[in-house]
């Protein structure tokens, strides 16, 4: 904090005086907690005006985190594991994406599957659908409507974020589905009256990969206005690699050009009533990019001259109003999405060598074209009251219904029903892509209510209780039936969870914490249909669940230093993801049982008036207790696979005057295969039985040319080690991380 290095030690555990709440509750993407604010439940009247203005270690240590309990608190208050990384912080360390923050978080590490960066958490590999992460904006859900993915890699800029919150652990006791890793919560910028505010930022890569934004908000008495724009594009990771074709040029197994490049665009726009519209907000997101499949979306890498042209955009409006009185919080939200689909997927090459009297030989290929679209509504309302001895009291239901009309243009050589090449290769019509419930709303309605403790267990102890109903439940038509009849069918969830936060001395809470959440399948794990992008699975899939126990610690050790630790028991049941059964049915997998340990230091050191260190370290380890295998195309292990068991983070930033310089270290363990991956003998000889552990260093230097003017560049992979990241399943090709990418930055400010 500016002026004002050791204030951490003097700062015990705090609360937010009730009106202060009230206050933080009506814009929660804006809270300001001052440095002595409660000191373990004062008397009345021993809060000081004192506050941070600080974007600096204040907010990574000192700020408040919503989206635990949907109140601001203090992380090392809150009833949940969590991290608050500002603005700032992002762009000291060149972080440009939700990935770039999650990575250098404990718990979580890089994962890959088809052509997207995903991540894995606490010891769970993820597969291409991302959606075991709960991703909110200002606390409102932002989780695709057909896949249920959290968007975390590049095409969700972090320049809207004027911080973000990261929670570990389930949190469907107050989220609902898909908060079964954690949940991540952007806070949007926020302009006062008679401000005004414009930026833009240019990185120039020397491999071509460049992004481009601009930045404006201008704010009244009456109001305020923000608007964004990014743009990104880049040629991505493109090598020979082997796929799963088995093509071979004389007996001698062949490589292909993996297709990386990628673009997208974001606008963000979001007004906010000051006065007369007091606590009403609306936002505008709009989302286009477009991608190639990498190794292929049935991991056949399209042959020359056949590459996939996918494209997709969604649109989201938000409308919010949150009132605040003497004691009671009130959040009305409504929002609604269209999520956009435009693919030409080449999903076989041309198989010349088959016996063209076989219907199911593709002589001339496997290709598709799809331009649909899926919608949905979600609204929200709710209520906090504050209630005697600091208490405070939380209750609110909200719905979501899905909805999908049929296609635009659903094209094949192939039928996509019976799998047969259509006469003379013809390019014919097919049937609707989730033609299960085409016309058919899919609906989750969720009720859920909290109580934390405040002053009621004295001065050093809280304890917050809390439970989540839900309740998914459709009308699907029964296309496997001859009649094709209607038919019920619905998932449920009650998601409890309990908390006890102590405070045994003013620098040390200690947290005692269980919780579960659950995910209902996603859309398109239930309702996918003439089309090879899908192979849905109605009939068998169950919910996922995960319950976890933990034990936690948040420790002012000494000046601006804090240490962190936890360790937690976690019971993982039906994991779904996609199975080599019938050509990547989505599956239960597996259940397992792991237990694990997060510890992370974070620290701030003052040299002088102009020179500062920020910094922090982390470390994450995860051991496989016990697992039950669902899916017997793979073979049990008693150690843990396909996730790392050990990863550790590292990083220092340095600032005087005009010079900004960070560098970061990521430290990510060995990872083991299953039996079942290398079950083919030429496969084995390909990949070793586990993947090796390696190490990332990133580097970034900025100087203030101007008081507007700032000059960088940054290095990410600086050592250009080509890790590798598993690929599950019997194939005879890994993933292959991003090499070495330097970029040069401009930004400007006013």
């Amino acid at each position: 904090m500016r002026g004002k290095p050791g204030v951490i030690s003097c700062v015990v555990v705090v609360c937010l005086a009730p009106g202060a709440m009230a206050r933080a509750e009506q814009d929660p993407s804006e809270v300001a907690i001052p440095d002595f604010a409660v000191a373990i439940a004062p008397d009345e009247g021993t809060t000081s005006s004192e506050g941070t203005a600080t974007l600096e270690l204040g907010d990574v240590i000192k700020n408040a985190v919503y989206a635990v309990s949907k109140r601001p608190q203090l992380v090392r208050e809150t009833p949940g594991v969590a991290s608050v990384i500002t603005h700032e912080q992002a762009r000291s360390y060149g972080w440009d994406s939700l990935n770039d923050v999650l990575y250098r978080q404990p718990g979580f590490a890089p994962s890959r599957d088809y052509e997207r960066r995903v991540v894995a958490a606490r010891g769970q590999f993820e597969s291409w659908n991302n959606n075991h992460l709960l991703m909110l904006i200002d606390g409102v859900p932002f989780n695709d409507n057909l896949y249920g993915s959290a968007y975390t890699w590049e095409i969700t800029p972090l320049d809207l974020a004027k911080a973000v919150e990261v929670v570990r652990g389930p949190a469907s006791a107050l989220y609902g589905g898909n908060a079964t890793s954690g949940v991540i919560n952007i806070r949007t910028p926020t302009i006062e009256p008679g401000e005004r505010q414009l930026r833009g930022r240019a990185n120039l890569g020397v491999d071509g990969t460049q992004r481009y934004r601009a930045y404006g908000a201008q704010a009244s008495k009456d109001g305020s206005v923000i608007i964004s724009y990014d743009r990104f594009t880049t040629p991505g990771e493109e090598y020979a690699s082997y796929d799963a074709s088995g093509r071979t040029d004389g007996g001698t197994l062949q490589q292909f050009n993996v297709q990386d490049h990628r673009t997208s665009q974001y606008v963000f726009a979001k007004v906010s009533g000051n006065q007369i519209a007091k606590g009403l907000s609306a936002q505008l997101h709009y989302q286009d990019w477009d991608f190639q499949t990498g190794h292929g979306w049935l991991f056949d890498i399209p042959e020359a001259g056949n590459k996939d042209q996918m494209s997709e955009w969604r649109a989201l409006a938000a409308l919010s109003y949150r009132r605040s009185s003497k004691d009671v919080e009130q959040e009305y939200v409504v929002r609604f999405q269209r999520h956009h689909i435009d693919w030409h997927n080449r999903y076989y090459p041309a198989m010349p060598g088959c016996d063209p009297a076989d219907s199911f030989c593709y002589i001339d290929g496997l290709s598709e074209q799809l331009k649909t679209h899926t919608d949905d509504v979600f609204a929200r309302a709710q209520a906090g009251v504050d209630l005697p001895e600091q208490m405070h009291f939380l209750a609110g239901a909200e719905y979501t219904g899905f909805r999908y009309t049929g296609d635009e243009e659903h094209l094949s050589n192939v039928n996509l029903t019976t799998f047969e090449r259509n006469p003379g290769n013809m390019v014919l019509p097919q049937g609707p892509y989730l033609e299960w419930i085409k016309d058919h709303m899919v609906h989750n309605v969720g009720a859920f209510a909290q109580v934390a403790s405040g002053q009621l267990l004295g001065r050093r102890a809280t304890a917050t209780l809390g439970a989540r109903f839900d309740r998914n439940f459709f009308t699907y038509t029964d296309i496997s039936a001859m009649d094709r009849p209607n038919t019920d069918k619905h998932f449920q969830q009650l998601s409890p969870r309990a908390a006890l936060v102590l405070f045994p001395t003013d620098r040390l809470s200690v947290k005692l914490l269980a919780g579960q959440g659950f995910r209902a399948p996603a859309p398109s794990e239930l309702f996918g249909a003439n089309t090879f992008a899908l192979a849905s699975n109605i009939a068998q899939l169950k919910p996922e669940t995960v319950t976890t126990y933990e034990l936690a610690f948040d420790w002012a050790v000494t000046g601006n230093w804090i240490w962190r630790a936890n360790v937690y028991r976690r019971e993982f049941n039906n994991q779904i993801a996609y199975s080599v059964a019938n050509a990547n049915l989505s599956t239960n997998v597996y259940s397992n049982t792991t237990a694990g340990a997060e510890t992370e230091l974070i620290g701030d050191v003052a040299i002088n008036d102009s020179t500062r260190v920020q910094g922090f370290a982390n470390y994450s380890l995860v051991h496989l207790l016990d697992e039950h295998i669902n899916d017997p195309t793979i073979a049990t292990s008693s150690k843990l696979t396909w996730a790392p068991q050990n990863v550790a983070n590292l990083g220092v930033d340095y600032r005087m005057s005009k010079l900004d310089a960070s560098a970061q270290l990521h430290l990510q363990g060995a990872v083991r295969r299953r039996d079942s991956d290398v079950a083919s003998a030429a496969n084995a000889a390909l990949r070793p039985g586990e993947v090796d552990a390696w190490a990332s260093v990133d580097a970034r230097v900025a100087y203030r040319v101007m008081t507007w003017m700032l000059l960088g560049v940054q290095a990410t992979n600086l050592l250009d080690d080509r890790a590798t990241l598993i690929k599950n399943n019997d194939y005879p090709f890994d993933y292959r991380s991003d090499g070495r990418r330097v970029l040069f930055t401009l930004d400007l400010e006013q």
